[in-house]
């Protein structure tokens, strides 16, 4: 027994191989999350908010000067309680590459103090906004203009890679960076994102890479995880049982097919939507060899 699930969009879908002879249990889900918020520092407009900017400065400029750092936020609520992070992966679509920067090694840091994206219809008043200066609004400043390492970001990088030429995708992974995510999963009040930022700060590295603004290429934190949420797979005599934990106000369908590749999926059973959280175990009996199961959860 494998079961391999995938997390799309709004979609869980759940596989659950069964064979008479041998049942084990391995499930990993796959979610994509684009920014909750981003922004970019630039040294040049110390007092400017960049909040619905579609691309973000990072790097540094042909001459040295203005440095740029760029701030992404990813919400990590949409987690299992119980998920067990395999892996995590970010990336980034560069969407403008000076003519004299060249592929330029960058850095994500791990920001150590809350900041707000701002500057957007209904927000900004409310929230403030990031700048060069500031990192809430005008009255809580960065430690030093574009944040203090060791303070208001990391001293060390969770991951670096190089940023390429432009509308090329870069991406960034690393134990660190899993770590990053596993400190936010269990501790959400110290996510404050990570800092784009070219490695070393060397003049003519300067890119800009797509926001959150820029849907087709925004950024992209892919996290896969272990989660349990199947379990319990017991061989009865004329039968197979297993149990999954079915969410409130939420149908579900149990599916199965004869071949792990190929044939249509049939409708076993769709579970009406229960008032809470419930517990279902679920049972089918043994006609075939092999049979495999595909719990959906639109």
């Amino acid at each position: 027994m494998n079961i391999p699930i995938f997390w799309r969009g709004r979609v869980m879908v759940g596989v659950l191989a069964l064979t008479c002879a041998l049942l084990t249990v391995n499930a990993e889900l796959v979610l994509f999350l684009p920014p909750a918020a981003d922004t970019t520092l630039r040294e040049n407009q110390p007092d400017d908010n960049f909040g619905a900017a579609t691309s973000l400065a990072t790097g540094v400029s042909g001459n040295g000067t203005p440095r740029n750092r760029a701030l992404f936020y990813f919400d990590l609520s949409r987690l299992p309680a119980d998920a067990v992070i395999n892996s995590v992966k970010l990336r980034f679509t560069v969407t403008q590459a000076g003519p004299t920067s060249p592929p330029t090694a960058f850095e994500v840091r791990r920001v150590l103090k809350r900041w707000n994206e701002g500057n957007k219809p209904g927000l900004a008043a409310t929230f403030g906004e990031a700048t060069w200066t500031a990192r809430a609004h005008q009255l809580v400043a960065w430690s030093t203009g574009g944040g203090l390492v060791g303070t208001d970001f990391a001293d060390s990088a969770s991951a670096s890679a190089v940023l390429n030429s432009a509308g090329l995708i870069s991406e960034f992974n690393s134990a660190q960076l899993m770590a990053d995510v596993n400190l936010w999963k269990t501790n959400a009040g110290a996510n404050f994102g990570w800092m784009l930022m070219s490695q070393g700060e060397p003049a003519s590295s300067g890119k800009q890479v797509a926001s959150l603004e820029n849907p087709a290429n925004a950024p992209v934190l892919e996290l896969r995880f272990s989660s349990f949420s199947i379990y319990n797979p017991l061989r009865l005599p004329n039968a197979i049982r297993f149990s999954f934990d079915a969410s409130s106000n939420q149908t579900h369908a149990v599916e199965y097919r004869d071949s792990v590749i190929t044939g249509p999926w049939t409708t076993l059973t769709n579970i009406p939507a229960f008032p809470a959280d419930t517990t279902v175990h679920f049972t089918d009996q043994i006609t075939v060899a092999s049979r495999y199961y595909r719990l959906r959860k639109p």
